[in-house]
């Protein structure tokens, strides 16, 4: 969006700069994809999910501007969006984060779980990802996955 109007086109560089092959999906937001890393977001960026998430994909830098009390912002990686508006974001991170990353998580954390069909999580693998989808799917949305891959209570 520039200025409350949806766009046609952006920078590559909004994405990122790895391009992710992935198959033609209408509900995917873009007909390229870009990442910041090839593991996890590039293997995240191939998932195809089922036919209940009406629209996901990459999320460009910027979009969801969550503030940091460092003075910085943070925004989720992907975005899953379901038939029944439930919403899922993840934060894409390598398996040792540095204190700014954690930071970054816990803002968003703490920004998200103030609205009741959103959920976001932080995590390490596609198959966090293709877990926290097959929950949203069965609506039982009121577990994630902490930052070191074990489940916690979201509600």
């Amino acid at each position: 969006m520039e200025n409350g109007q949806f766009i046609d086109e952006m920078a590559q560089g909004s994405l990122g700069t790895i391009a992710v092959e992935t198959g033609p999906d209408s509900r995917n937001l873009f007909e390229k994809v870009f990442v910041d890393s090839k593991d996890p977001e590039g293997e995240i960026a191939k998932i195809v999910p089922n036919e209940e998430i009406k629209v996901f994909g990459k999320i460009p830098r910027r979009v969801i501007q969550v503030p940091t009390y460092t003075g910085g912002t943070t925004t989720p990686d992907f975005v899953y969006a379901t038939k029944n508006d439930l919403f899922l974001l993840v934060e894409a991170k390598s398996s040792s984060l540095r204190d700014t990353e954690k930071i970054a998580v816990k803002a968003q954390k703490e920004l998200f779980d103030e609205f009741e069909d959103v959920r976001c999580s932080k995590v390490t693998k596609k198959e966090e990802v293709l877990e926290l989808l097959k929950r949203l799917m069965n609506h039982n949305v009121s577990d994630s996955l902490d930052d070191r891959g074990g489940v916690k209570k979201l509600l």
